[in-house]
């Protein structure tokens, strides 16, 4: 039982290490993906595709809706971004139905007469993607204004599916290089530092410890590029959020104490070039082996925080010694 306690206390230590340097990631990620305003130049460019009509464009993109939800850029985010407005992060599906049958009704309030107004201004339109989806939704709605605000709505929702899965590729290969980056910087090798788990009984039990308190006091870290989802109307798009005049100001703040916390957390561990050749004497082997114990780190680091946070919870219930922590369910 000595030895499985031991092996599960090295798999805990490797796998908190993961955890830690993967919330290392996602916070840079979110600093820079904040700093470069991608995600609102995303939305405005998948609206821009959306609405290939220019007059509609330039309706709905300076209209009073997203002018009230406008992001106001810092003097940070004017170095690197073309527009020194990039507009809103999220937009709403309902949001955008409402802006956008309200633009087509040209002021007519009452449901009969916006359908009526509508069917006229889509039949006016020129040739197009916009035209074509527009007048399959009329016909789909009939008489029933209702049925046109919802499948606008979920027109919308698809749309902001695809934008989502581009957004995320985007942040996993910038998680990967961050993995690489933070991996060799720290020289967080697997290798290395399981063997100086197993070898070191006191530190093996002391970070395994805690991870155990880690894991009873956190709540679980949040998906990457998974943002907030309006609750009502079936919608899963994320409802708009105006980012304040001094939001990446917040961003870095938030940025410092959380690094400062996981460099505290990570202190314990063997991490650094410092001391390398006492840990790894230089044989012919060397290099292979320092290679692949940094590759497997990066691999590791780049499935994501909250995959180590459940992981780590599993192995820290399987120890065989110690008090099972306790915390609160967490609503997933």
């Amino acid at each position: 039982m000595t030895g499985l306690g031991t092996l599960i206390d090295v798999a805990i230590g490797l796998i908190f290490m993961y955890l830690l340097l993967s919330l290392l990631c996602a916070t840079l990620n979110e600093l820079i993906s904040g700093f470069l305003s991608w995600r609102s130049t995303n939305l405005r460019r998948n609206l821009e595709d959306l609405l290939d009509h220019q007059g509609i464009q330039n309706a709905i993109l300076n209209g009073p809706f997203y002018e009230g939800i406008r992001r106001k850029d810092t003097w940070l985010g004017k170095l690197v971004t073309p527009r020194s407005d990039p507009g809103p992060a999220y937009m709403s599906a309902r949001s955008f139905s409402t802006a956008l049958l309200g633009y087509l009704a040209n002021g007519k309030t009452d449901p009969k007469q916006i359908l009526v107004e509508v069917q006229s201004t889509v039949g006016q339109l020129p040739s197009g993607r916009l035209k074509t989806s527009l007048q399959a939704l009329l016909t789909q709605a009939g008489d029933d204004y209702d049925v046109l605000k919802v499948g606008v709505a979920n027109w919308f929702d698809d749309s902001m599916d695809r934008l989502s899965g581009v957004y995320k590729r985007h942040i996993q290969g910038l998680t990967l290089v961050l993995a690489a980056i933070i991996t060799v910087a720290a020289n967080a090798d697997s290798i290395t530092v399981a063997r100086t788990l197993w070898n070191d009984a006191t530190l093996r039990t002391a970070l395994a410890d805690s991870a155990a308190k880690y894991v009873a006091e956190q709540k679980p870290p949040p998906a990457p590029a998974n943002v907030p989802a309006e609750s009502q109307g079936g919608s899963t798009t994320p409802a708009p959020v105006a980012a304040e005049p001094d939001a990446f100001k917040k961003t870095l703040d938030k940025f410092a104490t959380d690094f400062a916390d996981l460099q505290n957390r990570l202190l314990p561990f063997p991490l650094g070039w410092e001391g390398e050749e006492k840990l790894n004497p230089t044989t012919a082997y060397y290099l292979p082996w320092k290679i692949l114990g940094l590759l497997i780190t990066i691999l590791a680091l780049s499935l994501g925080a909250p995959f180590w946070f459940d992981t780590l919870s599993l192995f820290v219930r399987l120890r065989p010694t110690g008090k099972k922590p306790q915390r609160d369910e967490v609503a997933r």
